[in-house]
């Protein structure tokens, strides 16, 4: 699990921001990993934090690292 390498709120920002620049819905992104929205609007409000399949999902979807995503770098 991601779970001591994952700030929720670095996630969550910058998750929220990756969707705004790229005018993706939460829709299309629940789509994209298989779940259903509300499953994205609980990591976009840091209240779920994503497994390691979806984290690389969320990565590959916005060509970011996974770094980036868990704010072990800089934006």
């Amino acid at each position: 699990m991601i779970n001591n390498m994952l700030n929720r709120k670095i996630f969550a920002d910058r998750l929220k921001k990756l969707l705004k620049e790229s005018n993706t819905s939460q829709q299309e992104l629940a789509n994209v990993l298989n779940v259903k929205r509300p499953t994205v609007t609980q990591y976009c409000s840091e209240s779920k934090q994503p497994s390691i399949d979806h984290f690389i999902l969320i990565a590959d979807y916005f060509d970011v690292t996974m770094d980036y995503l868990a704010g072990r770098d800089k934006p």
